[in-house]
């Protein structure tokens, strides 16, 4: 088991975040095997050293199923699990981190239920953390393009096409200013590394994209 993904990854994780582990673990919500909380268990006593002599698959196995013969299929099985476990988890701190990401869901699952109020209502907050939380650039152009695009998905499940014609176009206006901002910062790398590192790439898309687009005025837009 040393080095296993699973000690890659819990390897990588705080005090608070082995703690909130544990939590996870054994929310019904998320994992209702007790197999998988003896297992979460047996790992936390090793954290966060993971000692390989101390990384004994039939010590482990014998404290997730006391009294049983190690049974090499078995412990593979529970590891399995466990990782999937571990991969939600990961999951969910990224989600938990990310406020806009957590908005659009929202708005996604109020849409799906055909909660308008509440979606109207969520979007107005979202627009305006958008508004205040971001300088005017490709990330913020962006989110926008997100938003843009729940709003389409909003009138299209309603049968309102006419009414977020202003909609579509918005959103692929705001795909195009993010693609050409952030096509910016890329020619600006590519610069740097011919410059530093002489790198010379042929065909340069990059390049020639923007010899044909050169006249754009984005600051117009």
């Amino acid at each position: 088991m040393s080095r296993s993904k699973i000690i890659q990854i819990l390897s990588t994780l705080s005090k608070g975040e082995m703690k909130s582990l544990g939590d996870f673990v054994q929310s019904p919500f998320f994992n209702s095997s007790k197999v998988m909380v003896r297992f979460y268990q047996a790992l936390k006593k090793l954290y966060p050293e993971f000692d390989e002599k101390m990384m004994d698959k039939k010590k482990i196995f014998g404290q997730i199923h006391e009294g049983k013969k190690f049974n090499k299929q078995v412990y593979k099985n529970d590891s399995s699990e466990f990782l999937g476990l571990l991969r939600q988890f990961l999951l969910q701190l990224a989600l938990q981190n990310d406020k806009d990401i957590q908005s659009r869901l929202l708005l996604n699952q109020y849409n799906r239920r055909f909660l308008d109020a509440l979606f109207n209502s969520a979007l107005e907050i979202h627009k305006n953390e958008l508004d205040q939380k971001y300088n005017v650039d490709d990330v913020y152009f962006e989110k926008k393009f997100y938003l843009e695009n729940e709003i389409i998905q909003f009138g299209l499940s309603r049968n309102k096409q006419n009414e977020i014609s202003l909609n579509v176009v918005n959103r692929t206006s705001y795909q195009i200013l993010h693609l050409y901002l952030w096509l910016l910062k890329s020619l600006s790398e590519i610069k740097t590394n011919e410059f530093i590192f002489n790198a010379v790439y042929e065909p340069n898309l990059p390049k020639e994209f923007f010899s044909q687009v050169k006249d754009f005025d984005i600051l117009k837009h």
